[in-house]
């Protein structure tokens, strides 16, 4: 599943920089992610030789994450609902 995300993210991220309109980086469609707890976690940016997003030797623990195909849109319903709670 992780690697469909990080495939779509990616073309999403890429068409956003060629449209000139609104572009934007990968990590932006994963939103309040947390790798075994700590909030700090870069998608991996390098493929291996048969297509797949490289995850290291050994990829383990617990990766949470929300995922959007719209940052922006998705950052600007955030703060509306902060707002109103």
């Amino acid at each position: 599943m992780l690697q469909h995300l990080l495939s779509i993210s990616f073309d999403l991220a890429v068409a956003s920089v060629a449209a000139a309109v609104a572009p934007f980086e990968q990590k932006m469609c994963f939103y309040q992610v947390k790798c075994d707890g700590k909030s700090k976690w870069d998608p991996p940016s390098v493929k291996t030789s048969i297509g797949l997003w490289d995850l290291g030797a050994e990829p383990k623990g617990k990766l949470e994450f929300s995922f959007t195909c719209e940052p922006f849109e998705y950052k600007k319903e955030a703060a509306k609902l902060a707002k109103e709670a």
